[in-house]
């Protein structure tokens, strides 16, 4: 826990304390214990990007994880897909300065920075390669991060209608 508490120092007091809350969800989840369900999707998220090689141990992952979840939102509100990359792949887009801004009070620079020096962490070795590939259609990391959002929020949105589509059949 020593080490977790690290990543938080220089950060803004708002950032720190959603990231101090997220990693201790994150732990109970991991724990499966209950959690309240407004967390679960985005603890799935976590789990997915720690599958994926992602350090736990990373301010960045858990703001990837907003990444992450801008776009799925927008995905089950129906917004078009290419609108949805057009978005992530614009580093000022409005998607960006929501999360950084308002969430956090933080920079878009500095959230991109963040984000960037976690994905250069990412542990390849330790993620599940066949994971990997059944989500990306590359399995590196490129530097476009928005399109691996968008690929990791696509793959979560397919997983949930299948999910009711067979929950219907089972009717």
């Amino acid at each position: 826990m020593e080490k977790k508490g690290t990543i938080l120092t220089g950060i803004n007091t708002s950032l720190s304390d959603a990231m101090k809350k997220e990693i201790q969800i994150y732990s109970d989840y991991k724990k499966h214990k209950t959690i309240d369900s407004e967390y679960f999707e985005k603890m799935q998220v976590l789990h997915i990007l720690e599958e994926l090689g992602f350090p736990m141990d990373e301010i960045g992952t858990y703001l990837y994880k907003d990444v992450v979840m801008s776009a799925l939102i927008d995905m089950k509100y129906g917004y078009p897909t290419d609108k949805i990359l057009l978005d992530l792949n614009n580093p000022y887009s409005s998607t960006y300065q929501q999360i950084a801004r308002d969430e956090y009070w933080i920079g878009v620079k500095r959230f991109h920075s963040i984000i960037n020096s976690t994905i250069s962490k990412i542990h390849n070795d330790k993620s599940n390669q066949e994971f990997v590939s059944e989500i990306f259609s590359e399995t590196e990391m490129n530097e476009n991060y928005g399109v691996r959002a968008f690929e990791i929020a696509s793959y979560m949105y397919n997983r949930t209608l299948n999910d009711d589509n067979s929950k219907i059949l089972e009717k």
